[in-house]
């Protein structure tokens, strides 16, 4: 869903379908962002990196893509578990944002969702 001024919000975004090929492959989980940009007053500018694919629409990692987030101990194993399949795909291989989907570029790349401290 948009919004009148082509906006497009982070929560509109989350649960969305992704399709490549017309075949859905899963839902966004959530958004990576890097910080690379010019300094700002409190952290540097920010750039979408690209989307959190995962098989499931509802729930995202909680901070659990980190390598070394392990406690509590079920918790991180049952997240890990459920988004089990979950990968990030650049914004270079986003074709279409928005209008109820994204859609992604066929033979897209599959990168890790982990992320390192």
């Amino acid at each position: 869903m948009t919004r009148d001024d082509d906006r497009l919000l982070l929560s509109d975004l989350r649960g969305m379908p992704v399709l490549e090929d017309d075949v859905r492959i899963g839902y966004v989980v959530d958004v990576r962002f890097v910080l690379d940009g010019p300094p700002g007053t409190l952290v540097a500018g920010a750039r979408v990196l690209g989307i959190i694919v995962g098989p499931h629409a509802r729930l995202g990692f909680m901070g659990y893509e980190r390598r070394d987030m392990r406690a509590p101990a079920l918790l991180a194993r049952a997240l890990r578990r459920r988004e089990h399949g979950a990968h990030l795909i650049g914004m270079e291989d986003v074709l279409e944002l928005g209008r109820g989907h994204v859609r992604v570029r066929p033979g897209h790349r599959r990168w890790s969702t982990e992320l390192e401290r």
